[in-house]
């Protein structure tokens, strides 16, 4: 596609997607008009990639759902700028980080990949994940101090649990956190 081409594909780039939601080939020839220089691409490029994660996240306007792209295209639209997009990205990660979690809605129950979601929500400044971070963690814990789902592994189990306590910040998770204390001086009687 020529320059020319490029550039007026990324100044109706946004119009176009919103009434035909051809979101791909949009994103396409705005991502290579925003490599180029164009400045309409540059700042329609983080809008347009917002706008399909959440048609993605949720299924909406004729797009199948993919909550894993969606959250790849946030990232994208996050880093390049757009506030909502950053917001929207730590309500995105705690949502399917909890999916994960429970195994719920058509996803796959992984409870190490939700527990680096939860992570990121809360690096990325959402509170509401701290919480849920603990129990997960604490979770995980339990399960590879008893070999659930994983391989048995006291040190890894100690690892979480000690994350665990760290990120008790919040008073709700004070008492799921309580277990860490019993196994680390468990695992102080077994190394002696």
């Amino acid at each position: 596609m020529k320059l020319k081409s490029l550039i007026l594909l990324a100044s109706v780039c946004f119009a176009y997607a919103a009434s035909e939601k051809k979101f791909e080939e949009c994103i396409y020839g705005c991502r290579r008009a925003a490599a180029s220089g164009n400045a309409d691409a540059q700042h329609n490029l983080p809008i347009v990639l917002h706008s399909y994660a959440a048609d993605l996240f949720n299924g909406e306007n004729g797009v199948k759902k993919n909550k894993f792209k969606a959250i790849e295209l946030l990232r994208e639209s996050a880093h390049l700028g757009n506030a909502d997009a950053q917001h929207d990205l730590t309500v995105v990660l705690h949502s399917y980080a909890a999916d994960l979690f429970n195994g719920e809605n058509g996803v796959k129950k992984n409870r190490l990949e939700a527990v680096e979601l939860f992570r990121e929500s809360v690096r990325l400044g959402n509170a509401d994940a701290q919480h849920d971070l603990t129990v997960a963690l604490n979770y995980c814990a339990a399960d590879f101090f008893n070999g659930t789902g994983v391989r048995k592994d006291i040190l890894r189990a100690i690892e979480f649990f000690r994350e665990s306590v760290k990120h008790r910040k919040c008073r709700r998770a004070k008492k799921s956190c309580c277990g860490a204390s019993w196994l680390c001086s468990k695992s102080c009687q077994w190394r002696r």
